[in-house]
């Protein structure tokens, strides 16, 4: 099984998504099959910038850390359906 059919079909949570790695993590998992991959940032522009770049990817859920963590809880429960 390659990591390629390991990852099809899961859902991914990416916190920091627009940082070094997270940046780089966010792109290498767009190259799978995967089902959803939301994608956690506390930096507004750079969430942005990611949103555009993905926007015609439907399965990414690029979302702005809230100051509260029980907020950021229930979006990424939302989010991800779980």
């Amino acid at each position: 099984m390659s990591l390629g059919d390991f990852f099809r079909g899961k859902n991914f949570l990416v916190t920091g998504a627009t940082g070094t790695v997270g940046r780089n993590l966010v792109d290498w998992l767009l190259e799978t099959d995967l089902s959803r991959l939301c994608a956690i940032e506390n930096n507004e522009t750079a969430i942005y910038d990611l949103e555009v770049k993905c926007s015609q990817d439907s399965r990414v859920h690029p979302d702005l850390a809230p100051p509260n963590r029980s907020k950021l809880n229930e979006r990424i429960f939302d989010t991800l359906s779980v």
